[in-house]
């Protein structure tokens, strides 16, 4: 059988079993056990995503083919061998996080770049279950992004 986490596995159809994501998050991908299972013999397929691909829950990650519908059992046993070292694939959920930013202000750069810099940044944490909880403008300097730095710290041990 083959180890995975966080995906799963749809009913066979047409000599294939496709899996997908069961939350979004990074999948993972052990390369070489794939290329190896691939190796065996040209009957049996196995296609993924690449590996660290951001994935949606839903998305199809993976898809084993068996071509023509069926193989012989020391096909099976030579993939089975290769899955019994663990996992072969996962999809690791993306964790919420809190997030806090420090924007350094230089001489020349308009607030609206910053501004558009924070709702991009925004935008990434949203997509992956993250919000954005403080911003830190100032100068570009080693005193006050300290400063900055100390200033988040006390919010997060206050749980602001």
């Amino acid at each position: 059988s083959m180890a995975f986490r966080g995906i799963e596995a749809k009913p066979a159809a047409t000599g294939r079993v496709n899996l997908h994501a069961k939350a979004p998050g990074i999948f993972t991908v052990d390369a070489a056990a794939i290329d190896a299972i691939n190796a065996i013999d040209p009957a049996i397929t196995i296609a993924t995503l690449a590996q660290h691909a951001p994935v949606e829950k839903g998305q199809m990650v993976a898809t084993v083919k068996i071509i023509p519908f069926a193989v012989g059992s020391a096909l099976v046993d030579a993939a089975t061998e290769i899955c019994a070292a663990g996992e072969i694939f996962a999809v690791n959920a993306y964790r919420p996080v809190r997030v806090g930013v420090i924007q350094t202000v230089l001489p020349g750069i308009k607030p609206s770049v910053l501004d558009k810099t924070l709702r991009v940044t925004e935008a990434r944490l949203a997509r992956t279950g993250g919000r954005l909880t403080a911003e830190r403008r100032t100068a570009h300097e080693i005193a006050p992004v300290a400063e900055a730095t100390d200033s988040l710290v006390r919010e997060k041990e206050r749980g602001v």
